[in-house]
């Protein structure tokens, strides 16, 4: 109710014609991190609790209309002002950026997967680089934003498909082959757009390039990272 959960999840487009409501739905989903289960465990625990079954969850999860990262901007945007009305004025906040990798090494049929390589690890693996915009004030992180990052060698096929360009699939499939500092500009963009009012952006070197940093003076973000020798 603090930050109108339900709101949130309507301007994202998670809406249901009938049946069990999309907070309640949502909430159960959530609630799974906190009670160590998977969904086919929880399912069947619950069911003597006369609660749904798993094809209401996949269903919900699968919904080619919800926006997931327009939720969870519109979530952090209303988390964020509530915790800086707590905080003191002199601290200084900022976004940071990163990207983790987002294995699927048994997976065979997953649209515009690529190899890609572990720089922690220093190896191969199946899957996506998932790039992730956060912000903090020093003291409290929360996630803003993200965006699943194939490989540009994918574009071919993407650009082969029937998707309406209009559609939110269309651009995040496209955001799936951009380069990486593309990308990270529009999230940044999102962001500023969202109320997010920082002063800085902290990223490592592999961000660290001179047309990025450009951009980002243009939006009044001042940079932090380390660049490259040679930059």
């Amino acid at each position: 109710k603090t930050f109108a959960l339900h709101r949130a999840l309507k301007i994202a487009h998670a809406n249901k014609e009938q049946g069990i409501p999309v907070l309640r739905v949502f909430s159960y989903l959530f609630a799974l991190a906190f009670r160590n289960l998977s969904l086919y465990r929880a399912v069947q625990l619950d069911e003597s609790e006369g609660g749904f079954g798993k094809d209401v969850c996949h269903r919900f999860l699968k919904s080619p209309t919800t926006d997931w990262q327009l939720f969870l901007n519109v979530l952090s945007s209303r988390i964020m002002r509530w915790l800086s009305a707590l905080t003191s004025d002199e601290r200084k906040e900022t976004f940071i950026i990163d990207d983790t990798s987002y294995k699927r090494n048994r997976a065979r049929r997953v649209e515009l997967i690529a190899r890609q390589y572990d720089h922690c690890l220093h190896e191969y693996y199946l899957g996506f680089r998932c790039l992730c915009l956060a912000w903090s004030d020093g003291n409290t992180t929360i996630p803003v934003d993200y965006a699943l990052l194939s490989s540009e060698k994918q574009r071919g096929a993407l650009e082969a498909s029937r998707l309406d360009r209009r559609s939110r699939k269309f651009r995040v499939r496209s955001e799936a082959v951009m380069k990486a500092t593309t990308v990270v500009l529009r999230l940044l963009k999102r962001a500023v757009k969202a109320g997010f009012k920082t002063q800085y952006v902290l990223f490592d070197s592999w961000f660290t390039c001179p047309s990025l940093l450009s951009e980002l003076a243009k939006l009044g973000l001042k940079t932090i990272g380390m660049v490259k020798q040679g930059e």
